[in-house]
C-alpha cells in the first residue's frame, strides 16, 4: 500500500494491492468500505479495469457514521488472486459518533486509526463482523518533510522525495483495527527495539526519555509474567493528541497532556502501562463468546497493576481499595463520581462486544473485573496467580469454557463464587466482607 497525505488540504490518496482468499464458490460481486469522504478512482484485476459502483450509507465502524460502500463486479464470476484499488479524498474532523473520536487529517498532522474507527484504506469487513489479521508486506506513507509517519509493525526506512519523505513500514499478521496512522513533527529516540516519538518541545523530549526507560522495564515484566511471544520486533510509543490513548498492535499512543506530566501523574504512568499490556494479555476470543468483554477490556484494565507494583510505581493495595470503594458507590447511586449516569448493571458475561464502549472506563469493565481478578490473586496466592497467568496467556485462543476450567483447576471448589462474579450482578461474598 502506498498513500500520500497532504495535511494542509486534509487530503489522502492511496493505492493498494489487496490479496483475496479462496472462497470456494463463484459470485458476481465483492464489496469493501472506505470513509465516507473518500472515493475510489479505479479498481483493477490483472491489469483490467473492473466495473465499480459507490454509495454513501450508514457505517458504524467509521467515526463519521458514514461509509462509502464500494461494489466491484467480477468478470466471469471468478475471484481474482488480488485487486488493485486507487482512492482519494478528504478526512475532516467529525463528532457524529463521539467527541473522543480524534480521527482527522489537518495541518498539524495525520491522526487515523482503522477498522472500527476510520476507514482510510479499503476494508473488506462489514459492521459487526469478527476482524481478522492481514499481512501488510509494504506500506509507504508520504508526508511533508517536517512530519514523521507512524504506522504499525516494523519501521523499515525513510526515502527522500524532495519536499516530502516516504516512510516505509511492514507489518505481519496485523489486526485490521490496529492499522493506525499518525504523522506529527516528531523527534525519535530509540533503545533496542523500543522507539519513542516525542514532539520537539523541551517538556515532551524530557518525558520521552523517561518513557523510554519505563517502557523497557514494563516490557521485561510483561514478557516474563504473561505472554513472552506477544510483541515481536519493534515497540513504538507515540505522543498523541487529545483522546489519543490507544493500543494498536505494537504501537502505544499517550495523549500529550498525560505524556508531558509523566513525572508528576500516576495517571500518565498507568496509561502507558495499560496500553502496553494489551497484546500480552489478549488471547484471541470470538465476539460472540460470553467472556469477550472480560478478555478484550477487562484483562488490560487490570494486568498492568501487578507490574507497576513490582516496579514501585503504584501502591497496589491502595489502587484496589479505591476501586472497591468506587464500585460500591456506583452500585448504590447509579452514577459515576463525576455525576454521569451509568449503564445498567449486568453480569460480566452478559456484556456484548457492541456494549464494550458503553462500559469501558465507566462501570463493570473498569471496576468489577479488576476486583474479580484481584480476588483470584488473593485466593491463589502470589505464586499460584503468576503460574495461572503464564498458563492462561500461553493460550493462543480462549473461550468461556477453557477459562473457567483453568480457574477451577487452580481453585477447586470456587464454582459458585465464579458464577457470582461472572454470571450475575450480585455482590460477591468477598466484597461484602472486606
Amino acid at each position: 500500500m502506498d498513500v500520500r497525505c497532504t495535511p494542509s488540504e486534509s487530503r489522502i490518496e492511496g493505492k493498494a494491492r489487496v490479496g483475496l482468499r479462496e472462497v470456494g464458490e463463484a459470485f458476481d460481486t465483492l464489496h469493501f468500505w472506505l470513509h465516507g469522504e473518500l472515493r475510489v478512482a479505479a479498481v483493477r484485476a490483472n491489469g483490467v479495469a473492473l466495473e465499480v459502483s459507490q454509495k454513501r450509507v450508514y457505517y458504524a465502524e467509521d467515526y463519521s457514521l458514514v461509509g462509502n460502500r464500494v461494489e466491484v463486479r467480477l468478470p466471469e464470476r471468478r475471484v481474482p488472486d488480488s485487486i488493485d484499488v486507487e482512492w482519494n479524498g478528504f478526512m475532516n474532523p467529525s463528532r457524529a459518533r463521539s467527541a473522543s473520536d480524534y480521527m482527522r487529517i489537518e495541518e498539524a498532522g495525520v491522526f487515523l486509526r482503522a477498522w472500527g474507527y476510520s476507514a482510510w484504506f479499503p476494508l473488506l469487513l462489514d459492521q459487526g463482523e469478527d476482524e481478522h489479521e492481514v499481512d501488510f508486506h509494504r506500506v509507504s506513507i508520504e508526508v511533508p518533510n517536517e512530519l514523521t509517519a507512524v504506522f504499525a509493525g516494523d519501521y523499515v526506512q525513510a526515502e527522500d522525495v524532495g519536499d516530502s519523505t516516504r516512510h516505509v513500514w511492514r507489518a505481519a499478521a496485523l489486526s485490521l483495527s490496529d492499522a493506525q496512522l499518525t504523522a506529527r513533527p516528531f523527534v525519535v529516540s530509540t533503545a533496542g527495539d523500543v522507539r519513542v516519538y516525542a514532539l520537539g518541545n523541551p517538556t515532551s523530549l524530557e518525558s520521552g526519555r523517561k518513557i523510554l526507560g519505563l517502557t523497557q522495564s514494563l516490557l521485561r515484566y510483561f514478557r516474563d509474567h504473561y505472554s513472552p511471544a506477544a510483541v515481536l520486533g519493534q515497540v513504538h510509543v507515540v505522543e498523541m493528541p487529545k483522546y489519543g490513548d490507544i493500543s494498536s498492535g505494537n504501537v502505544v499512543g499517550i495523549q500529550e497532556d498525560s505524556w508531558r506530566s509523566i513525572d508528576d501523574s500516576t495517571w500518565a504512568i498507568r496509561t502507558l502501562a495499560h496500553e502496553l499490556v494489551h497484546p500480552f494479555v489478549r488471547p484471541a476470543i470470538s465476539r460472540l463468546d460470553p467472556l469477550h468483554a472480560l478478555v478484550v477490556e477487562g484483562f488490560p484494565s487490570y494486568y498492568h497493576y501487578p507490574a507497576l507494583a513490582a516496579l514501585g510505581a503504584v501502591d497496589y493495595a491502595a489502587r484496589i481499595s479505591a476501586t472497591r470503594k468506587s464500585y460500591l458507590q456506583k452500585r448504590e447511586t447509579g452514577k459515576h463520581p463525576r455525576g454521569w449516569p451509568l449503564p445498567v448493571e449486568k453480569a460480566i458475561s452478559e456484556i456484548t462486544a457492541d456494549e464494550i464502549g458503553i462500559y469501558k472506563d465507566m462501570f463493570i469493565l473498569s471496576d468489577r473485573t479488576l476486583l474479580f481478578l484481584d480476588e483470584l490473586r488473593r485466593q491463589m496466592g502470589q505464586d499460584g496467580f503468576e503460574n495461572f497467568n503464564r498458563e492462561l496467556f500461553a493460550m493462543k485462543t480462549l473461550d468461556d469454557s477453557s477459562y473457567r476450567d483453568l480457574v477451577l483447576r487452580y481453585l477447586p471448589g470456587f464454582e459458585e463464587e465464579l458464577k457470582t462474579w461472572l454470571d450475575s450482578a450480585a455482590l460477591p461474598r468477598a466484597l461484602a466482607r472486606r
